[in-house]
């Protein structure tokens, strides 16, 4: 499930655009090793009722957003999903974005069908840039393909102007595709698109606990920081990366404002509030609304001991806690302002 977690799309960089995105069900077409929802219940892989989602959709809209997104479990197999992005546009939000593994995306017409229904934006999950790697990360025959020519046809459509606000990539980072993220962001880059985030593995789902999926930060900043040299080269794409600690990127990158900006993820997302049914049902008392950072900031990550007084306090969101809990927190530590990396601490932060 991905919120608001790549970058906004033309237009929505300077303005800080307020987002709503929707759940409208944990089903998937795909079964991806590191899934984070791999372990949910089947009650809580029900559909959401259309009128349950036309109704968070309108309360954003109420609030001020003029921007949405459809998450999933996978949104493009939702049976309402064009009905609800055309809902979406008839109230008259500006950006449309959809987060798809990309899968029936092979589908032409289909393809065709979610551009016509008034999608601006897709950001699609694809992990590899070849058939073994992508369909081993799925765990689908075939998926590689299908991604790609629907990548291909959205292509066509941008050139025409129907996706004002972009088409990206978003693989997710594992140390299964960690050795193939140069040659996955130069074959897609050759492919025509231009808009790429990569985010770091959340070690939850089926991938819990597991060292098999689950890098190293040290080792997969190093990664990452080889496409930022490929990119300020020769390709000039728009890059970023989600959900690294600043403390892992080196100075060369994190003291540069510039490249701060440009590639690290919390300066792109937009200010984005989710809605997620918990058990889909018409019951409000099934819903879970939050705004996605400070969800981040709160439960799911943590900062320690050793991040006080760092330079990039406050925009760091810090460390994922599946993270420290598989591989501790020796990697981590304040910078100064001139680049000085404080001796690391294996402290806590108190709560």
């Amino acid at each position: 499930m991905g919120h608001g977690v790549e970058p906004a799309g033309i237009g929505f960089y300077t303005a800080r655009v307020k987002n709503i995105d929707v759940n409208i069900g944990r089903r998937c077409n795909l079964r991806c090793v590191f899934c984070l929802d791999g372990q949910i219940s089947s009650k809580q892989r029900q559909w959401v009722p259309l009128a349950s989602a036309k109704q968070e959709l309108r309360k954003g809209w109420e609030a001020g957003c003029r921007s949405m997104g459809l998450l999933g479990g996978e949104p493009t197999v939702y049976p309402h999903v064009l009905e609800l992005l055309e809902f979406a546009r008839e109230l008259g939000f500006v950006r449309l974005a959809l987060y798809t593994n990309g899968l029936r995306l092979g589908d032409a017409a289909f393809c065709d069908r979610l551009v016509d229904a008034g999608v601006t934006r897709l950001g699609i999950s694809i992990h590899g840039h070849r058939p073994a790697l992508e369909d081993r990360i799925t765990t689908r025959e075939g998926s590689f393909e299908a991604k790609l020519a629907g990548i291909r046809r959205l292509l066509v459509h941008k050139k025409r102007g129907r996706l004002p606000h972009g088409l990206a990539v978003n693989p997710v980072i594992t140390r299964l595709n960690l050795p193939h993220l140069l040659p996955i962001f130069r074959f897609f880059s050759r492919v025509g698109v231009d808009d790429f985030r990569f985010n770091f593995v959340r070690a939850i789902g089926r991938a819990e606990g597991s060292r098999e999926l689950t890098p190293r930060y040290r080792d997969a900043a190093r990664a990452c920081v080889e496409l930022i040299v490929e990119n300020e080269r020769r390709l000039h794409r728009s890059l970023s990366f989600g959900d690294f600690p600043f403390c892992v990127w080196p100075w060369e990158v994190l003291g540069s404002e510039v490249l701060r900006r440009r590639y690290i993820g919390e300066f792109h997302d937009l200010v984005t509030d989710v809605t997620l049914f918990e058990a889909p049902s018409e019951d409000a008392d099934h819903l879970d609304r939050f705004n996605w950072a400070e969800r981040r900031k709160a439960w799911l990550k943590q900062k320690f001991d050793a991040c006080e007084g760092c330079a990039f306090f406050d925009d760091c969101e810090g460390v994922y806690r599946c993270y420290s809990d598989l591989y501790g927190i020796g990697e981590f530590g304040a910078v100064s302002e001139s680049g000085v990396r404080r001796k690391k601490s294996g402290v806590r932060r108190k709560k």
